[in-house]
């Protein structure tokens, strides 16, 4: 699905003024050496002369590394909608889903560095790179990605079918360990974020679960609605519709305290579990190398939309927090993440991505 619409801001050029006609060619130089130079002009690398254009002046990649219809597709498709109407130019959403958020960041990082190819992640990539053996990362993409502005807060809930024999989370481990091997969790992808959770809470609890991976939340949710899987560790943007119907059961969350929405579902801290305090996020990244104005123009217009009222109530619609933050703050959000992710992935004894 394509969105059209965008903003175009003209850059000051005069700087470029001694690339103009009217430059004037020192007698010394004969007529050879003057059409010479002229023609090196001529010749001048397509990319230098993109970085003195007015950016955006084309249309805006936005690629989101999940399946369609997932919260992530959903929050990128609404950025795109509305820095189209700020740039005056279209900004495309490009679903590549796969390995919890590596393909599409891979594609991103390998792009051109002028800010036309952007990637929308979350926590679960960086997670996957902690987990990934370096031989096996076709990219480093802690340092050819670039951090341009975290932009909304997440929580993670533990879910199950509404046939799931158990409505507390002590009654699901009660349940699981009656039946060793009879169940399985679902979760984002490998090395996800989700799939971390199940590994802690499934050591922690001593539980025989089997691990499936999906290409985001929105074939996960799909599979636990028609109950392919009975459980799963869900995003709330993705599940809340369901709990809210009854078709999803809510037995904990992640976070140091209660969801404002659910304030009588416990957290799995308070119940005793260790490594799931830490709450998610997306946040848009460009190539390393991208110019820095650009880099901090396309944060500061994400700044301007997540403060849009439409666009507040649609992401709050979605039990999501919208941030819009700087690049330097959402860098200092990465650094942190990858320490505290790092003890949690120890803790819950998953170390490569499978």
């Amino acid at each position: 699905m394509t969105t059209t619409n965008s903003t175009t801001r003209r850059h000051d050029m005069q700087n470029d003024s001694h690339l103009t006609a009217k430059t004037a060619i020192p007698s010394s130089l004969n007529r050879r050496a003057a059409l010479g130079g002229l023609a090196g002009l001529a010749l001048a690398p397509a990319a230098a002369l993109a970085q003195s254009a007015p950016w955006p002046s084309q249309p805006v990649t936005i690629v989101v590394p999940t399946a369609t219809a997932g919260v992530t597709d959903i929050v990128g498709r609404l950025l795109a909608i509305e820095l189209g109407a700020l740039w005056k130019q279209p900004v495309i959403v490009d679903n590549k889903a796969g390995a919890s958020g590596i393909i599409g960041s891979n594609i991103v990082a390998r792009s051109a560095k002028d800010g036309y190819t952007a990637v929308l992640t979350f926590t679960s990539l960086y997670t996957a790179i902690l987990q990934s053996p370096p031989e096996t990362l076709q990219v480093d993409l802690l340092k050819e990605l670039t951090p341009v502005s975290q932009v909304v807060l997440s929580s993670t809930l533990l879910t199950v079918s509404s046939s799931f024999p158990g409505n507390t989370i002590e009654e699901f481990i009660a349940e699981v360990k009656k039946n060793p091997k009879k169940y399985a969790y679902g979760s984002y992808g490998p090395g996800s974020t989700s799939n971390i959770y199940g590994e802690l809470i499934r050591k922690q609890a001593g539980l025989d679960l089997v691990h499936v991976p999906y290409k985001g939340s929105g074939p996960l949710t799909n599979d636990l609605l028609a109950g392919t899987v009975q459980i799963a560790f869900l995003d709330i943007g993705s599940s809340i519709q369901q709990v809210r119907a009854g078709k999803f059961k809510l037995l904990a969350t992640n976070g140091p305290k209660r969801l404002a929405q659910f304030p009588d579902v416990p957290t799995f801290q308070e119940k005793g579990f260790d490594g799931l305090q830490t709450s998610a996020w997306m946040g848009m990244l460009l190539p390393t190398g991208t110019p820095r104005d650009r880099v901090e123009k396309f944060s500061r217009d994400i700044a301007r939309v997540m403060q849009m009222p439409q666009v507040q109530n649609r992401i709050r619609d979605m039990n999501l927090e919208p941030v819009g933050g700087t690049p330097e703050h959402f860098g200092k959000v990465i650094e942190d993440d990858m320490r505290i992710w790092g003890k949690a992935i120890d803790l819950a004894g998953v170390r490569n991505v499978k």
